[in-house]
């Protein structure tokens, strides 16, 4: 009966650290809010027939989001995009039908870049 208490209690005793480092390490954050504090915003508008199915962010870190979306003709997709730097050089993929089209820009944080998917398939500024 005793090991048995023991037992319990180390398990317990363990599950408490256990939840203790997964709610330090987990960080929670968000998606930066509206091109907040922790980086800018990104508005993808599609004027190709062929709606845009994967939206792709990277920078020389690596990838800083990838969404599946559907932003069919006419419409726009708004997302924020965290960074730490106070301008980051990013690198757009988005995926279209069987295409793919890419894009670098500059994006101050606190800041807001609009690209545009025109009707030939070309992804550009507005």
């Amino acid at each position: 009966m005793k090991n048995t208490i023991k037992f319990l209690g180390i398990i317990a005793f363990v599950a408490v650290i256990g939840f203790g480092v997964v709610a330090c390490s987990s960080g929670g954050g968000g998606d930066g809010g509206g091109g907040g504090g922790n980086g800018g915003t990104l508005k993808i508008t599609n004027e190709n027939t062929e709606a845009i199915t994967k939206v792709k962010v990277e920078n020389s870190d690596g990838v800083l989001g990838e969404y599946d979306v559907n932003i069919t003709t006419g419409n726009t997709w708004t997302q924020s995009i965290s960074f730490s730097e106070t301008t980051a050089s990013l690198f757009v993929t988005v995926s279209f039908g069987s295409n793919t089209k890419n894009k670098n820009f500059t994006l101050s944080k606190g800041g807001t870049q609009a690209l545009k998917l025109d009707s030939n398939g070309q992804l550009d500024t507005p």
